[in-house]
Formats: C-alpha cells, structure tokens, sequence
C-alpha cells in the first residue's frame, strides 16, 4: 500500500490527494508511517480524520487507529487514536471530513478518556469541509467528533452572559439561534440568564464579607496552572501557563513590590455562612487593589504585627477597583467552597493593578480567570491560591518592559525601549496560545531581528505560517503598534501562586 504520509508544501493539498487515493480501496484499521523532512498528513483507515506534522517532527513516527469498541453517548464518529514515538511533539492541525455529516456546524472535535469528553478548540472549516484544530500536542489521544448542539466556542470555557449559537439537537431541520451561555456551561436560549443573582455575597457590599492580604504572589512553574481552553498537549498536559518563563525575571520584582506596598492585592470571600466550618455551597471572591491605610504609609505592618507595635494589616480599596452605582468590586468570581477548598464556578476577568514598568502603571488584566485555594474553618489564611487565566496580547503590548536592558546570563539579548509582549517574543519564544476571540490564534512575530513586534496576523488556522489577514500598524510610525488592534484580541495563557493572611478594609482610597 502506498503510505499515507506525504511530502507537501501545501496541507490542503496533501489532504485532497490522499482522499483521491484512498477512497475505493481497501485498507487496514491502522495507518502508520513515519514524518518526512518537510513534513506531512496522515490520514485515519477510514480516510475521514488527519493529522498534519510539520519539519520539526521529521522522523517521528506516528499513528492512527480506527476505534469501534468505543459507545461514548454524543459521540457521532469513530474514535481515532493517535501514538507517537516523540515525548514532545504538537501537530500542526488535526482534522476530520464533514462531508457526509448533515448540520456541520454543530459538530466539535473532542479528546476522550473512557467517558470524559474534552472539547478541543475546533474551527469550522468551510470551504474545506472540515472540523479543524490546531497545535495539539500528543503521544497518545483519542479523538472523535461530538455533537453540540451548538457552535461559536465550548460555553465552558466561556463568561456567562456571552453570545453562543444554540441548534436543538432534537430538531430534525436544525435552525442555529443566537443565544447566550449561562452559568452551568451551556447555550441557553435565554437572552438574560440569571448568571449570578443566586449567588450568595455577589451583590453584597464591598468590605463587608472576610478579607485577606497577598503577601506571596509569584508566576507559577511550567506544572502549575488552569486548563483554560479544553485543549491539552504532550508537552505539559493540560495546565495553560505560556507565560512560567517569565518567573525567572519578574518574581523578584513581584515579591519586592508585595514588601514595599507597591502592589497590594486584596481578596474578599463575600457570603459566607455564620458560622463558617469549612464548606459553603455558593460564595463570591472578589478582589481589589489596596494601598496601605497608614498615614504615613508603614509597610512593615502590613502582613503581621511588628515587634512594638498592636495593629495590622488596615488597607483601603483603590478606587478603580470598583465599578457602578452602588460601587461593586470589578472582579468578581462565583464560588464555592468544599472541606475548605475554594473553586471558583466559571471564567472571569479579572484586573490587577500592574506593577512592571514605569509609573503610571496600567492595569494587568487576566481574561478566563480561574481561582482555587485553601481556606480552612478557622479563616486565619488563605493558602495554596492559583489563579489562571489569558493575559491579552494588547495587554502586553501597553506594558513598558522593565527587563533585559542589558545582556546577562537570564537575558543572551539586550532589549531597550521595549514592551513586555517584545520580551515574551523575543525571550520565551512564544505565540498566544488562548484563542479568546474564537477565530484562530493570532501571531506576531519580529520580521527584523531588532527586538521589537513587526508584524501581527490575525487569526486563523496556521497565522503564523500564512498571515492571510495581516493587522496594520495602528501609527504607521511605530509598526509594534499593530498589536494594539482590536483583532488581536487572543492571549497568553499564565499562572500565578499566592499566600494571603487575614486584612481589614478601612474605606476606599481618597474618600
């Protein structure tokens, strides 16, 4: 038999040819070969589902095995699994004909374990008739296509509130309706879903439920993280922390700032019972930047009491941390908590006061938050915190860069009058990896060589590769500035630790 990996400079090529070859003959229930130097497609026994491997996997061997021992119920296709030789190896795409599938655009493309399905961030490729994914990483996955029920992004991973595609499953004639995803994680038809007026504390005035302090704070290791879009990898499973390289720089800077009261964090879990043992069905977390409330500012008190003194850890809310009449705290994360472990329920945007850079600092903003820790009965700490989420490419990109001025043993590149996504680039090597626009990963990348974003394409299935949509610079003097555009709207995936100890809020800031 001919082998089904083909050399290509063109994957929709490669893919139609393969198609054309297989169709009327017989073939086995595995498909093997091995990656050439530029890289190729597979294609499944059935000639319905592809992966693609670019040069950089040029002679792993890979897999595809045709599943029909698998019963997972939504399940619509075959289940393939996929093996590699490669302990770190990421597909260029993975892929699956929709052809001869009525309603297409129902449909998602899905890793399984036994029965736990997780959607894998999938596009709908219609001129090519495909359901397609993008980057994913793998030694061994199963894959299959499931039906939603509706498109435009796994509800799941997305806030409450914001648009979705419903399509009832149950309906012969199909007819996608726009609605709105609710706080369970589905598509509701309901425009105005009571996302958050059942939960306790969430309307609660700020300052009244139990507050605490960070007094750790630092850019989590490469193990440590949320899985922020349902899209695991080989390389680190399925924690999203793009950004852990930038601990080695920023932790330092990070714990300073918490000492010397630059950058106060503070969290309130509102609604909580009376007493409090530990559990609590429906909670709220909010948090906010805080400065010290001592006049003048006495920074060694603001975790413990000194030696000499009787008092503590009084801070007041900064007024930008606050939103609406009456005043609400901006972010705010349903929760709850179970034998003293805090979850919170679904995504949330969150905004850090930033402290990299220059003063005035921007704000350091967190899309698809996620938060967890450990508040035991007693409420004397708040430990083991995560936060995960996606920080913006626009984020970055309106973040001075504080870091590599110089070259030295952490930095083998010197970068002046740069912003931190430069240094995400040029340093860490790194794309956005959180498709938060659900239109495909953007990229930017550094055409010149001189440190600094050149060139930003917008989203799609391989930007970086194709740039089909490339986003012009918003100055035409400045060519980084492009990564300001609207469109670039994905992020970064990122994960942060903190510690937190009992704090009592005074007012807000200048009131």
């Amino acid at each position: 038999m001919q082998p089904n990996l083909l050399r290509y400079s063109s994957p929709l090529l490669a893919t139609l040819f393969i198609s054309a070859c297989t169709t009327d003959i017989q073939v086995p229930e595995a498909t093997t070969d091995t990656v050439p130097t530029e890289g190729g497609v597979l294609l499944s026994a059935d000639g319905l589902f592809g992966i693609g491997a670019g040069a950089e996997a040029a002679a792993t061997k890979l897999s595809i095995i045709t599943r029909s021992d698998l019963e997972i119920p939504g399940i619509i296709s075959k289940v393939y699994e996929v093996q590699s030789t490669s302990d770190s190896m990421r597909l260029t795409e993975i892929f699956y004909d929709v052809t001869g599938l009525d309603s297409p655009e129902t449909k998602v493309l899905v890793t399984v374990d036994d029965d736990d399905v997780q959607l894998v961030a999938t596009h709908w490729d219609i001129n090519n008739r495909r359901l397609l994914s993008v980057g994913i990483g793998i030694t061994r996955r199963l894959f299959a296509v499931l039906e939603l029920g509706f498109r435009n992004g796994d509800c799941s991973n997305r806030l409450c509130n914001s648009s979705c595609t419903f399509c009832d499953p149950l309906s012969e004639i199909c007819r996608p309706q726009v609605g709105r995803c609710d706080l369970a994680g589905e598509c509701s038809l309901n425009l105005a879903p009571m996302c958050y007026d059942g939960v306790d504390g969430w309307a609660d005035a700020p300052a009244t439920g139990q507050t605490f302090v960070v007094n750790q704070l630092a850019i989590a290791g490469q193990d440590r993280g949320f899985d922020i879009d349902g899209a695991c990898t080989e390389a680190v499973g399925c924690i999203d922390n793009a950004l852990w390289g930038l601990g080695a720089l920023a932790n330092d800077q990070l714990r300073q700032s918490l000492l010397g009261g630059e950058a106060l964090l503070l969290l309130e879990l509102a609604g909580l019972p009376t007493p409090y043992t530990g559990d609590d069905e429906s909670m709220t977390l909010k948090m906010y930047a805080g400065v010290d409330a001592d006049d003048p500012m006495f920074p060694a008190n603001n975790f413990d009491v000194p030696p000499g003194q009787t008092e503590c850890c009084e801070f007041n809310i900064v007024p930008q941390s606050l939103t609406g009449l009456p005043p609400q705290a901006r972010s705010r994360a349903p929760s709850r908590i179970e034998r003293g472990r805090l979850r919170s329920l679904a995504p949330t945007p969150i905004s850090i006061v930033g402290n990299v850079g220059t003063p005035p600092f921007s704000d350091f903003r967190i899309e698809r938050a996620l938060l967890s820790g450990r508040v035991p009965s007693a409420l004397d700490e708040f430990n083991e915190g995560l936060i995960g989420g996606a920080v913006p490419v626009s984020s970055l990109a309106q973040t001075d860069n504080p870091y590599c001025r110089v070259v030295s043993p952490r930095c083998p590149v010197a970068l002046t009058d740069s912003t931190m996504l430069d240094l995400v680039y040029t340093l860490l090597g790194v794309q956005p990896d959180i498709d938060l626009d659900f239109d495909g990963l953007e990229c930017v990348s550094d055409t010149d060589g001189d440190g600094r974003i050149d060139r930003c394409c917008d989203g799609e299935a391989d930007a970086c590769g194709q740039c089909s949509h490339p986003i012009p610079a918003l100055d035409t003097t400045r060519p980084e500035s492009c990564a300001l555009d609207p469109r670039m709207a994905d992020g970064y995936s990122i994960g942060l630790t903190f510690t937190a100890v009992p704090a009592e809020i005074l007012g807000v800031a200048g009131q």
